[in-house]
């Protein structure tokens, strides 16, 4: 799946792997996942991109967007 939204390179295959390791990974695993990614940046990326992931996580995704739904993802 993560080939797969980097060969799309879209905001919207972005957001549909989020929704794939919500139902396919564990809690566990998500915040290994993300701490590793994380790790992986420069300090300041790093902060940068864990502050505005925390600061996305009450909006809705793009496809909730066009939809029209009106509850918050997280």
């Amino acid at each position: 799946m993560l080939g797969y939204v980097l060969t799309l390179a879209t905001i919207e295959a972005w957001w549909n792997l989020r929704e794939v390791l919500i139902n396919r990974l564990s809690k566990q695993e998500r915040i290994s996942l993300a701490f590793i990614a994380l790790a992986s940046l420069d300090h300041e990326d790093a902060k940068l991109t864990a502050s505005a992931a925390l600061h996305c996580t009450n909006r809705l995704s793009p496809k909730e967007q066009q939809k029209g739904d009106t509850h918050l993802t997280g």
